[in-house]
């Protein structure tokens, strides 16, 4: 049985993260949004939406660093396979 490793498992767990994340950033989007339409934004809630942004870059910068180390220890694994 192939059982996934510590990065395949942690790749697995930057994906439930990524969709969470983006489900939230998609929220606040539209909060953000209906105040500015009613003219009444949020210095506060732009802000945070700036922020989660930058935090949304960061976590899909991380998820495909480890997608490359599970390409990596795929490729490795393949190469011993193959001796």
């Amino acid at each position: 049985m192939n059982d996934p490793s510590a990065e395949e498992l942690e790749l697995l767990t930057a994906d439930l993260h990524l969709v969470e994340a983006r489900r939230r950033l998609a929220a606040l989007t539209v909060r953000v949004q209906r105040q500015r339409d009613c003219g009444t934004p949020s210095v506060a809630g732009e802000e945070l939406l700036c922020v989660m942004l930058d935090i949304m870059q960061t976590m899909t910068l991380h998820r495909e660093l480890l997608r490359r180390e599970v390409a990596q220890q795929r490729r490795l694994s393949s190469e011993r396979r193959g001796r």
